[in-house]
């Protein structure tokens, strides 16, 4: 990619679910395409043979998945958090907000920030798993909130007949879910391995090692600091002047987090490594919420050596040395 090249294109676009608006810089030319296969054709044939620097985009959801897919294996397509279009946009001081204005931000973006790149474009059967999996987390969260209101309206029989139906019902489609997520584990060898190391951590339950698995793919090939931030488990400082404020821990990616706190309550317990984290904590007066969090970023950041190393876990690694964690 050759994004420091001064005559390269950056360009951004604005993906709706029906339109992409393009801009490139520097020469200001926009268009608008159809959000389809011609459009993806048409995109490709405007913006040309030469050099480009970075094509940028928004996570729009099941929209931008198709454009990505088509075009990430041969231009520089780099999806990009809202948030940080928005808060861009803030900087600048622009309020205006349209499709056009925000392909134009989104270009301005990709040519100053220099830290962006790419976004790798992942195998079909990785993104069929990924959207299995979002809607089996959905489903699942959906059964959880109904065991609570059914157990509030236990009292009324036709409620608690029709509540009990939608639990079998709910029951039987997480289980057809499970399936299917064994049948595509079983076509891609290399995610089926990565689930089988995280499941060999105590505490990490096969929903976790998915949920981590899927939504952080970039484990095993960063640090481990990089590792803590992608979970949202790494401290930020609070610092200015001679004050130092509280550490605390805000974005990172919100399923894999979720999950991975349910996994750090029961390795808390059952793991006993993690006990003793959790307890050294507790002993010396920190509350409950901060020493799971410790548990969770030790959790990621052991995944992130496991799956680096390819190697199930074991109460005393082979090589203490090679096989430790790096340093959270």
């Amino acid at each position: 990619m050759e994004h420091d090249t001064p005559e390269a294109a950056h360009i951004g676009v604005d993906v709706s679910k029906g339109w992409l608006d393009a801009h490139e810089l520097p020469s200001g030319r926009s268009r608008r395409f159809e959000n389809s296969g011609k459009g993806y054709r048409e995109f490709r044939a405007w913006v040309g043979a030469g050099p480009v620097g970075l094509v940028l985009f928004e996570a729009t959801g099941p929209y931008d998945q198709a454009f990505h897919a088509a075009l990430g294996g041969g231009l520089p397509l780099c999806r990009v958090n809202a948030a940080w279009a928005r808060h861009f946009r803030k900087s600048l001081g622009r309020e205006a907000k349209t499709d056009c204005a925000d392909a134009a931000l989104l270009a301005a973006m990709a040519r100053t920030r220099r830290d962006l790149r790419a976004t790798p474009v992942r195998p079909e059967s990785f993104r069929a798993l990924e959207a299995l999996w979002t809607a089996r987390d959905a489903l699942s969260r959906d059964r959880g909130r109904l065991k609570v209101r059914a157990g509030q309206e236990a009292r009324h029989p036709c409620l608690k007949r029709r509540n009990a139906a939608r639990l079998r019902w709910m029951d039987r489609e997480l289980a057809g879910m499970d399936a299917e997520t064994d049948r595509l584990l079983a076509l891609d060898p290399g995610l089926s391995r990565r689930v089988e190391v995280l499941c060999s951590m105590p505490g990490i339950a096969r929903t976790a090692a998915l949920a981590l698995a899927l939504g952080m793919p970039e484990l095993g090939g960063v640090g481990g600091r990089e590792a803590a931030s992608l979970a949202g488990v790494a401290p930020f400082a609070n610092d200015s002047g001679g004050r130092r404020g509280k550490r605390s821990i805000r974005g990172g990616r919100e399923r894999p987090r979720r999950k991975l706190f349910m996994a750090a309550t029961g390795a808390a317990q059952h793991n006993p490594e993690m006990r003793r984290v959790y307890e050294a904590m507790r002993a010396r007066g920190k509350p409950k919420m901060v020493s799971l969090v410790a548990v969770m970023r030790r959790l990621v950041v052991l995944a992130n050596t496991l799956l680096r190393e390819d190697r199930l876990w074991t109460p005393a690694p082979p090589d203490s040395r090679a096989a430790a964690p790096q340093p959270a």
